[in-house]
C-alpha cells in the first residue's frame, strides 16, 4: 500500500512561558492525511489546533514526534504546502491580482505564467473581475477568497488552513463553506482544515478528527460518509445531524446544560 501524504507520529510540543513554566500544547498526536482527501480538524479553543497545523507546516518545530511528507521527515517550510490563516495577510498596496501573484513572484515564477496561473485562480474562487481592487475595497469573505487563490498559485499539494472563515459573519461563512467545498472538488488538492465549527467540519471533511483539550490529542476520528457531492440542503438531514451529535458527543458538549451553552455563546 503506498504510504499517505503527510503522516504525523507521536507529535508533542511544549512551550516555555515567560515565567518559566511550562505549558504542554500537544501530547502524542499521530494520524495520517490521503492524497486528495479533506481532513477536518475540530476541538475548543486552547486544545492545540494551531499549533498542529504550524507544525506540519513547518512553521514550528515539534518537541517531539515527526512529520512525514511522502515518507520524507519534514522540518521546514516547503513549497508544496499552501497554509491560510483566519487574516487573510493581503498586502494593501498590491491588487487583488498582485497578492495573489506574489507568492509567484517570490518563487522566481516567469511573469507570463505566473500572471495567467493567478488569473486562473481568481477565476476559481470567484473574483474574476477584481483583479485592480485593493484589499480595503474587498469583503472579509472576499479578501479571504484572495487568499485561498493567492495560496493555490504555486499549485501546492497540499493546503493548510487554521480558521480561515472565523471572522466572518454566518451567512458569508456558510457560502463560503459551499464555494470551498467546490473549490476541494475543482482543484483536487489535498486540505486539512483547523475550525471550532462543528457543522463546518462535518460538511467539508471527508473525515473529521476531534481532539481532546489541552494538551492536545486525538480523542477520535470519525469517517463523513457524504460523498463529494455537498450542497446546504445537506445541513437539513437526519445523516448530518446524526454525525454532528456524535462529533459533540466526543468533545463531550452533549452533557452540558442549554444554559451553560447559551451563556458561553455571550
Amino acid at each position: 500500500m503506498a504510504a499517505a501524504l503527510i503522516e504525523v507520529e507521536g507529535v508533542s510540543k511544549s512551550f516555555l512561558t515567560i515565567g518559566g513554566e511550562t505549558v504542554e500544547a500537544l501530547r502524542d498526536v499521530s494520524f495520517h492525511v490521503e492524497a486528495g482527501e479533506f481532513l477536518a480538524i475540530v476541538g475548543v479553543s486552547g486544545c492545540g489546533k494551531s499549533t498542529l497545523v504550524r507544525i506540519i507546516g513547518g512553521l514550528l518545530p515539534a518537541s517531539a514526534g515527526c512529520v512525514r511528507f511522502r515518507g520524507e521527515a519534514a522540518t521546514e517550510p516547503r513549497e508544496d504546502v499552501g497554509i491560510v490563516f483566519q487574516e487573510s495577510v493581503l498586502l494593501p498596496w498590491r491588487t487583488v491580482l498582485g497578492n495573489t501573484m506574489l507568492p509567484l513572484e517570490v518563487r522566481r515564477r516567469s511573469k507570463p505564467l505566473g500572471d495567467a496561473r493567478a488569473r486562473s485562480m481568481l477565476k476559481m474562487v470567484g473574483l474574476s473581475g477584481f483583479e485592480n481592487k485593493y484589499p480595503f475595497e474587498l469583503s472579509g469573505g472576499m479578501q479571504q477568497r484572495n487568499a485561498i487563490a493567492a495560496a493555490l498559485s504555486t499549485d501546492p499539494a497540499i493546503l493548510l488552513m487554521d480558521e480561515p472563515f472565523g471572522a466572518l459573519d454566518a451567512i458569508t461563512r456558510e457560502q463560503m463553506n459551499v464555494d470551498f467545498h467546490r473549490i476541494w472538488k475543482e482543484s483536487g488538492k489535498t486540505m486539512v482544515l483547523i475550525t471550532h465549527s462543528i457543522p463546518e467540519a462535518v460538511f467539508l471533511g471527508t473525515r473529521v478528527l476531534i481532539m481532546t483539550p489541552r494538551p492536545g490529542r486525538i480523542r477520535r476520528v470519525i469517517d463523513a460518509p457524504f460523498g463529494r457531492e455537498r450542497s446546504l440542503d445537506l445541513m437539513s438531514t437526519a445523516e448530518f445531524a446524526s454525525l454532528t451529535g456524535q462529533v459533540r458527543a466526543a468533545l463531550g458538549l452533549e452533557s452540558w446544560p442549554l444554559e451553560a451553552l447559551s451563556n458561553s455563546a455571550g
